[in-house]
């Protein structure tokens, strides 16, 4: 212990341009690019695996699940073992399953290694925060959480972008891309100084703070509001590439820069959320938010022009900015502050559930119903939770006002 904090009090002087940042934004860009990257892929999928649109969102579905089972129990190892000692076996998982995944001779197949490659994934987002309190303080940190922030908007803009231009060349193309990782772990390995490591850490205090977390109220009704972000936000980059690409007839490239148009929106909204939250009541704004994203859903069964379902993926993605950068600020003071580490990982667990249920739920009522079923069920849900907020929103923790 005494081990790991001289370390950490000795690099955290490193600069905004050291390489041991760059290897750190690194980390955060690829954990993010995971479900965002293969959304305008799906299209590509059909044929060659010879599956339905209603099943290919499984992709999707079992590698976030597999994320959110395996979150909760890195914390603690993140602590136990190192930062080092965890990331670069993520980093490494998830490159070969890449790998692996681009020559997967059936879907079954494809998906035991997206299983694989989700619990990779799972590490690299909590680790890359942990390096962040790590390597600075004060002033400096807050900086750097900035610019990871700023780092996760670009990725969410971009991957769409990458992963639908890579599938018009191949759908092997795309899950190739993966393979990154396995250069950035042996960087990492080599030039990220050590820190985190102590053999103190249980991971049955882990489970037991967990256990006083879900019985918090707030906790749940903050958890429960994330979950439907993460299904409504999996509804579009599942089935938005699907409906692009099938029925109004784009490329897998143009699909992927239309489903960039509301990360991008995400990213916009997200910088300006927070002054306007200390002008407005935050839970109105929230409730406003999902009203804002069911709006986008009802219009979409009735878009068939790329430039019609543009305009409604800009609505979504302003009314996903006026709710997630505020749910996630409000997390933090929903806990005692000895249990906001595992509150955060079990509330990032649960988002990545809401991200495996979406597919699942929604391909079943495409399958009965076509995919304009799956945008209206996806917007009533919206309504439901937005005058969700409203009924229980004196229980939700008043950080911003």
């Amino acid at each position: 212990m005494e081990k790991a904090e001289e370390n950490n009090k000795q690099d955290t002087s490193i600069g905004f341009l050291s390489r041991t940042f760059f290897l750190i934004l690194g980390i955060t860009l690829l954990g993010m690019m995971g479900g965002a990257l293969l959304g305008p892929v799906l299209p590509a999928l059909i044929e060659p695996f010879g599956v339905t649109e209603d099943r290919v969102g499984q992709v999707l579905a079992v590698y976030t699940f597999f994320t959110a089972v395996t979150m909760p129990f890195l914390g603690p190892l993140i602590d136990k073992l190192g930062r080092k000692q965890v990331v670069v076996p993520c980093l490494l998982l998830n490159g070969f399953a890449g790998l692996l995944a681009a020559f997967a001779p059936s879907f079954t197949v494809l998906l035991v290694i997206r299983a694989l490659q989700g619990m990779g994934i799972a590490g690299l987002l909590p680790v890359a925060m942990t390096l962040i309190r790590d390597f600075f303080e004060g002033p400096k940190r807050v900086k750097a959480m900035g610019y990871l922030t700023s780092v996760l908007a670009i990725g969410g803009t971009i991957a769409p972008i990458i992963g639908g231009n890579l599938a018009v060349l191949s759908w092997r193309f795309a899950f190739l891309f993966y393979t990154v990782s396995i250069p950035l772990a042996v960087a990492i390995y080599f030039w990220m100084p050590a820190t985190g490591g102590n053999k103190d850490v249980s991971l049955w205090g882990f489970v037991s703070n967990y256990g006083v977390i879900i019985k918090n109220k707030s906790f749940l009704l903050l958890a429960a509001t994330n979950f439907m972000v993460a299904f409504s936000l999996y509804a579009i980059i599942t089935f938005i590439p699907l409906l692009l690409v099938l029925d109004v007839g784009v490329s897998e490239g143009i699909a992927g820069m239309v489903v960039a148009i509301q990360a991008l929106a995400v990213a916009l909204v997200s910088i300006m959320i927070r002054k306007v939250a200390e002008r407005f009541n935050t839970v109105r704004l929230i409730s406003f938010g999902f009203i804002l994203i069911a709006a986008s859903f009802a219009a979409l069964p009735f878009m068939d022009t790329v430039p019609g379902v543009g305009i409604s993926l800009l609505v979504f993605g302003i009314g996903m900015g006026c709710v997630f950068p505020l749910l996630n600020t409000m997390i933090t003071h929903a806990v005692q502050p000895r249990y906001v580490g595992a509150a955060t990982s079990l509330y990032n667990s649960l988002n990545f559930v809401g991200q495996s249920t979406s597919p699942l739920v929604l391909g079943v009522v495409s399958g009965w119903l076509g995919l304009g079923a799956v945008f209206g069920t996806a917007g009533v849900l919206a309504v439901v939770a937005g005058l969700g907020v409203l009924l229980v929103g004196r229980h939700y923790p008043a950080a911003i006002q």
